[in-house]
């Protein structure tokens, strides 16, 4: 029989529910509106019951306005999960809890979800320690509204244009660069209106992409061949006399496409960033408070006349079948977006078209990595979502080694204008490899030859490249390591994972730490590379000293240099933050020996923190930290307002 509890609000009107208690579904007495129930609990055992009480509130986080309705989960690890609803005023408590380290947040339809110690959208949380029979109030998790941007899309006549695609791109920093990616996306409506919800407070590009068009199709007029774009928008021709109209497909809007020129030839909509520039480089970034509505980002679009980009690929063995070609604009290739690339691929002949290119100057990039197996191991089925899930947990001691065949690479500067590029040369080259050995530094039990495979080595790129992946490696049972090849460039190592008992220190290139500084591939693969394993880690620890709440405060760690503040692919082990306790303590793990600079801020505003320019305003008062291999290190901060 389904058991119903109805909660009652207590003296500090808050809804409580005791651990104790198999709660099935709650109910708020006053409007029952149901908040739990089997599905949200969870799995584990029920937590175990103790005396201790919880008592807070939930508000916006940027003012002290109370945010009644959303729900809040108590979270014990191992024990299920307690939710309840806040009231009117925000308020919400939990009682019988036992002693222990628990996770509190808060959801609610509209606002971007909060948490205990929670400073920032995303950003870390805090554990609420409570000790037995310790009854703790006053305990704050904020939430922020989500804002929206919204506009209109017009052609260069100002008729609106409907079913166009809008992409919204939220800023970071990757390596010490801007990189934007895509967060939300919208099409407008049939009056070319648009809207994009469910933004976080944030930096953000709005771009219209360009889609490539369908294929041709042939269509007669007056005995004539002509050509029409399939999925463009609807036009009529009135000919003097002859009255011949000509209709083009619309089953998919306007995808794109925008008619013919007077030559014949298509025209597309070409990719767009507000405020109706080219690229991602040129745009205007939108920064979003909190529950802002920005409107009226508007854009008018001009069709182009758009070119053909074909010719033939050759391996090393003759043609190059099922080949992925990238074709990226020159000015923003390092910091293309996804929606700035055009690709196109190779038949079995080698041969490759890619439609639609607007004029400009691109690079052309093709890159074939050989598949790396999975290893062996333990397949376990099971059902989810009504799909039948199966999953694979690869063993170290059967993983099969790297594969023979080479990888292809091939980069080529293509000017388009007006006119299609045709037999354009694509020769595929040779990638260049990596290996060495692995080598133990400390007194601890080496791992057995079997063990050896468990931890992942690949070449990351220092500068990301659209259509440039890392390039995978595997270590076998002897204690040597290779990898796949990659095209020319600078290359990161990277190690993941760790054997029981050790620690990843370095991987050594002609005297240089490849981990920590990139490495050059030029014309000829690089051996006899170490990666070093030590079982005395750095450890760099202290206190922060603060005039106010030090649960607040988090710890920066960057390198001394400016130089090495850009230009590490997508993370380096020189970066590395933590909050601190409640009595102010923190510590940093693993970092590489080399000069480095430490300083403690308010977790707010650590949302983009390794920008350079920021950590450039940190510099000041900053203390500087020299660690050493196997150092323990300490150092005394103090918060920076």
């Amino acid at each position: 029989m389904k058991k119903t509890l109805l909660i009652t609000l207590f003296t500090l009107a808050a809804v409580t529910v005791g651990a104790r208690q198999q709660v099935q579904e709650i109910r708020m007495a006053t409007s029952d509106v149901v908040v739990g129930g089997p599905g949200l609990l969870g799995s584990g055992p029920p937590m175990a019951t103790g005396s201790g009480v919880v008592f807070g509130q939930v508000k916006e986080a940027d003012s002290d306005r109370p945010v009644s309705g959303a729900i809040v989960t108590l979270n014990l690890p191992g024990a299920q999960p307690l939710r309840v609803m806040a009231d009117a005023q925000g308020r919400f408590g939990f009682r019988d809890l036992p002693k222990g380290a628990f996770n509190i947040s808060a959801t609610r339809p509209g606002w971007v979800d909060g948490a205990y110690g929670r400073t920032r959208p995303g950003g870390p949380t805090l554990p609420l320690m409570l000790t037995d029979g310790e009854r703790v109030s006053g305990v704050t998790v904020g939430l922020w509204r989500y804002a929206s941007i919204a506009g209109r899309i017009v052609d260069d006549s100002g008729d609106a244009l409907v079913n166009m695609p809008v992409r919204v791109l939220k800023r970071s920093t990757v390596g010490g660069k801007t990189r934007f990616n895509m967060v939300q996306a919208d099409s407008t409506d049939d009056r070319g209106i648009y809207r994009v919800g469910n933004l976080e407070p944030g930096d953000y590009l709005v771009v219209v992409p360009m889609q490539q068009p369908s294929p041709e199709l042939p269509m007669m007029i007056e005995g004539d061949m002509v050509r029409a774009v399939a999925a463009t928008r609807v036009t009529a021709s009135a000919g003097g006399g002859g009255g011949n109209f000509v209709f083009f497909n619309d089953a998919a809007g306007n995808n794109g496409a925008a008619g013919l020129g007077e030559d014949g030839r298509p025209l597309s909509f070409p990719t767009v960033f507000y405020p109706n520039v080219a690229t991602s480089t040129r745009a205007t970034v939108i920064t979003l408070t909190t529950g802002e509505e920005r409107a009226a980002v508007d854009f008018q679009l001009k069709g182009v006349p758009t070119s053909k980009v074909s010719g033939v690929a050759m391996g090393p063995d003759g043609f190059a079948p099922n080949l992925q070609l990238t074709l990226v604009n020159a000015e923003a290739d390092e910091s293309a977006t996804g929606i700035e690339t055009l690709s196109g691929s190779t038949d079995q002949q080698g041969r490759f078209t890619i439609d639609g290119v607007p004029p400009g100057q691109y690079i052309l990039r093709a890159v074939r990595t050989p598949r790396v197996a999975m290893g062996g191991g333990e397949v376990t089925t099971f059902q989810q979502g009504g799909a039948t899930m199966v999953m694979r947990v690869a063993t170290a001691g059967n993983a099969p080694p790297l594969p023979t065949e080479p990888t292809l690479w091939a980069e080529v500067s293509v000017a388009v204008g007006t006119k299609d590029v045709t037999d354009l040369s694509v020769g595929l080259r040779t990638g260049l490899k990596m290996s060495g050995m692995v080598q133990f530094n400390g007194g601890a039990e080496k791992p057995l030859p079997e063990r050896m495979g468990s931890v992942n080595v690949s070449l990351e790129p220092a500068d990301q490249r659209a259509g440039v992946s890392n390039g995978r490696g595997r270590i076998d049972s002897t204690g040597t390591f290779a990898t796949v090849g990659v095209p020319p460039g600078r290359y990161f190592v990277r190690v993941g994972g760790a054997y029981q008992g050790w620690t990843f220190q370095s991987a050594m290139v002609n005297g240089r730490d490849a981990s920590v500084v990139p490495v050059e591939f030029d014309s000829a693969d690089l051996n006899g590379v170490i990666l070093t394993f030590t079982d005395r880690p750095t450890e760099l620890s202290g206190q922060v000293q603060s005039d106010g709440p030090l649960e607040g405060a988090t710890v920066l760690v960057f390198p001394a240099e400016s130089s090495a503040w850009v230009g590490y692919g997508t993370s380096s082990r020189r970066f590395s933050n933590t909050r601190v306790d409640k009595q102010g303590n923190f510590k940093i793990m693993n970092l590489p020996a080399g000069d480095y600079l430490a300083v403690a801020i308010p977790d707010k505003m650590a949302n983009d923190w390794q920008n350079p320019k920021f950590l450039e305003t940190l510099v000041p008062e900053a203390a500087r930290v020299h660690v050493r291999d196997g150092d323990k290190v300490t150092a005394s901060l103090k918060v920076s307002r």
